[in-house]
């Protein structure tokens, strides 16, 4: 829902009151579950106008045809024709104490209508407003007046137990979902004479309204997504047979601030939950057994986590980017796992599990370590550098993913594998991958802003999928012999990458790879042309392609870039090779256009190249001088491409 109601409605102002007359289209076009304000711009709102939710309004029916839940306020009045009218989706409407009046063909035609609960009296309806509702009942408050058996042609019923929707088998019930106001909700322990034993899958999703429940006892697992997104839930009262809570049972609750399970729940499945921003104390009992992956990730305010003894099974990113949180500990009898300096381990501390996100500075593993878990230092926006230890032959997926601060990484020649996403948009500034890697996974440095130099390690054969994509920083890289393919994307993004050289054993290039690289002019090849398709260079329109003699498959263009035979020779016979007025010099002749990068050298027994001049061959020849010849004993030169 928008945070500002009249960013989200269209209305009319009368009498100082508010019309509702539709939904902005453009501001929540996914719109399903509604809960209209009591007031807008400090006007009440007293009435749904006529089509403002039909599907038979143009300037609605998008909307309508997505809603399927609306709470009405208090300080309504009136309901106007066919202000739900052919509404195919919507399932269930509350309605506030204050509705007198509901006009003709209302609600007529909404085929999946099947419950309107009212909070007050019994309103006057005309006697077409649920026309064609057939699934429909009318629920109201006990204590209420004015109700009969039917209104409007619709059975009425007192909502009590009826509010929980259900399923029964094997002598039980489960709860399937709710129609109720919300508040404070106590769950039934029995429905119909059967014992409530689960909640199921999504039972009460969505349900902003819902700001406290009581389990009972006789409750013993929660579905996935039982409570998803109940934004306005603030506690939760387990009951005692309560053993399993599903995946997502209660993701993205951002307003339950504590917990307090109780010893008999075992299982707190995979993303239970995740974004529950409120969330800043968890008093996890000794029954548990089991964490699900991301279990409580996301949670912005959790400071501190206990691991119980019985705990054998903890999945990945479990704790992960919660920036408040600043130790997770563990029983010291627990046998599968271990805390030291507030971080998380296997028993033997082989594996480094969970590194909480609220630590910063500097951190070096002990070298204990061999493994660096999923999702290990996922967010952990505080950490500024890390040194991996020679023991370590594995980095997970995602194992540094969001870590912003991060600028310096120092990897020890023993990592053999790196997960994918495992540095994606972090802030590295540079990086070495050592030879004794042989796997870079996909994405593995994608969205690093501030990544400007990589230098790759002999053990790569491919450049993956989306690996350097976004590195908007990227101005060098040197791609080893031994790469074959480049991936999907491998390059795309990367603004102010200029030049690249690939390798004679690259011979395959995949599509996107070097898309939207607005910087890039020259991609050079030390061998025959690889094969890969037109979507290639992207909208890369500046990119040429350069090829050495002696090479083959190479045509007048590449995947739509022009080509270019790399060829630059010193005239060491010409006329003006040698000593000149401006010192010693050569011309440099070959194909038109190429650029060429002049190097000096002064001892080939230990050589180091030094650029001394960058020049471009127009009309097939340049001039090269050097004035600064006379420094040296020997001066020696070579030709390279940029």
């Amino acid at each position: 829902m928008c945070a500002m109601a009249q960013e989200l409605f269209t209305y009319e102002v009368g009498d100082g009151a508010i019309t509702i007359t539709g939904l902005q289209n453009e501001c929540c076009p996914a719109a399903t579950e509604l809960d209209i304000p009591g007031t807008i711009a400090g006007l009440p709102v007293t009435c749904v106008g006529k089509w403002a939710f039909s599907r038979v309004s143009l300037e609605t029916w998008q909307n309508s045809y997505r809603l399927s839940s609306v709470s009405i306020p208090d300080s309504v009045t009136n309901i106007a024709e066919e202000a739900f009218f052919y509404s195919p989706v919507l399932t269930n409407v509350l309605i506030g104490s204050g509705v007198t009046a509901i006009g003709d063909q209302a609600f007529a035609l909404s085929s999946n209508l099947t419950s309107i609960c009212f909070r007050g009296n019994a309103p006057a309806v005309d006697p077409s407003a649920f026309n064609s509702d057939d699934a429909l009942t009318v629920y109201y408050l006990p204590g209420t007046s004015g109700w009969g058996p039917l209104l409007a042609g619709r059975p009425t019923l007192p909502l009590t137990s009826a509010q929980f929707l259900c399923t029964t088998g094997d002598a039980t019930t489960v709860i399937t979902g709710y129609i109720g106001f919300g508040g404070a909700v106590s769950l039934p322990a029995e429905l119909d004479g059967l014992p409530v034993t689960s909640i199921g899958d999504a039972a009460f999703q969505n349900c902003a309204r819902l700001a406290s429940v009581t389990i009972p006892d006789s409750i013993g697992s929660l579905g996935d997504s039982a409570f998803e997104s109940c934004v306005g839930l603030t506690n939760v009262l387990f009951g005692a047979g309560v053993t399993n809570i599903g995946a997502m049972a209660f993701a993205f609750c951002p307003s339950l601030t504590n917990l307090t399970f109780p010893a008999q729940v075992a299982v707190i499945g995979d993303s239970a939950f995740l974004g529950c921003n409120a969330l800043t104390n968890l008093a996890l009992d000794t029954g548990l057994t089991d964490i699900g992956p991301e279990a409580f990730a996301l949670c912005s305010s959790l400071t501190r986590v206990a691991i119980p003894r019985a705990v054998a099974n903890i999945g990945s990113g479990a704790f992960s980017q919660c920036p408040m949180l600043s130790a997770i500990t563990v029983d010291p009898l627990n046998p599968c796992y271990s805390s030291a300096g507030g971080v998380l381990f296997n028993r033997d501390q082989s594996a480094l599990l969970a590194f909480p996100a609220g630590l910063a500075g500097a951190y070096a593993p002990p070298n204990s370590v061999t493994i660096i878990g999923d999702d290990a230092f996922a967010g952990c926006s505080g950490l500024t550098s890390i040194t991996i230890p020679s023991t370590v032959a594995g980095i997970g997926v995602d194992a540094f993913i969001g870590c912003s601060s991060l600028a310096d990484v120092a990897l020890s020649n023993g990592v053999l594998n790196i997960g994918d996403g495992a540095f994606s948009v972090s802030g590295l500034t540079n990086i070495a991958i050592p030879d004794s890697v042989t796997n870079l996974g996909r994405w593995t440095f994608s969205g690093c802003p501030n990544l400007a130099a990589i230098t790759l390690g002999r053990g790569l054969h491919c450049i993956e999928e989306e690996e350097f994509e976004d590195c908007s920083s990227l101005i060098q890289m040197d791609i080893p012999q031994g790469v074959t393919n480049i991936g999907y994307a491998a390059f795309a993004g990367c603004a102010k990458l200029t030049n690249l050289t690939l390798p004679s054993t690259v011979t395959g290039i995949d599509t996107s790879a070097f898309a939207d690289c607005a910087s890039l002019v020259g991609i050079y090849f030390e061998g025959n042309a690889p094969a890969g398709d037109s979507s290639m260079f992207g909208f890369d329109s500046a990119v040429t392609v350069y090829y050495l003699p002696g090479t083959t498959g190479w045509g007048p263009t590449f995947a739509g870039a022009p080509t270019r035979l790399w060829n630059p020779t010193v005239q060491a016979a010409g006329p003006r090779f040698g000593l000149g007025s401006q010192g010693f010099g050569f011309t440099i002749r070959g194909t038109e256009s190429i650029p060429v990068l002049v190097e000096a050298c002064s001892n080939l027994a230990n050589p180091t190249w030094t650029a001394v001049a960058a020049t471009t061959l127009a009309g097939g020849s340049a001039y090269f001088y050097d004035p600064a010849w006379t420094n040296y004993s020997i001066r020696l030169y070579r030709l390279r491409w940029p």
